[in-house]
């Protein structure tokens, strides 16, 4: 059996840690873009690009996150096959309000980050970049 006082010190450590902070999930789309957040990570599609989300998004006291990750850009036309990647180390960055994203990617070696604006289960159709 745990101790009164030893189960409020687990759940103190966990709530100053953002342990106890569920992770932001689910499927987010607009600005032609879709994003896919589950609990162990997340996947960005745009028309001209893709990208990955290493860990679990956790919204802070702002409601704001910050994620490492990859982005890659595609090229306009077919890709031949022995293509090597482009992707480059990303920083994610985003606020929510409600069933609101805006996530901003800044990919290394860009002079611009893109801005996303994204809503909650809203479908989208992709155009890949031609």
């Amino acid at each position: 059996m745990v101790e009164p006082k030893h189960a409020l010190l687990a759940l103190c450590a966990m709530t100053l840690s953002g342990a106890s902070q569920p992770s932001l999930t689910g499927e987010w789309g607009g600005d032609r873009a879709r994003l896919t957040l589950s609990a162990t990570g997340g996947k960005i599609d745009y028309d001209c690009g893709s990208g990955t989300i290493n860990g679990p998004l956790r919204l802070d006291a702002k409601n704001q996150f910050k994620a490492g990750g990859m982005f890659e850009e595609f090229v306009p036309g077919p890709t031949p096959a022995d293509a090597q990647r482009r992707a480059r180390p990303t920083v994610y960055r985003g606020t929510v309000e409600g069933d609101a994203l805006t996530l901003v990617v800044r990919t290394a070696g860009s002079s611009e980050p893109r801005t996303f604006h994204l809503v909650r289960g809203k479908q989208i159709k992709l155009i890949r970049c031609y």
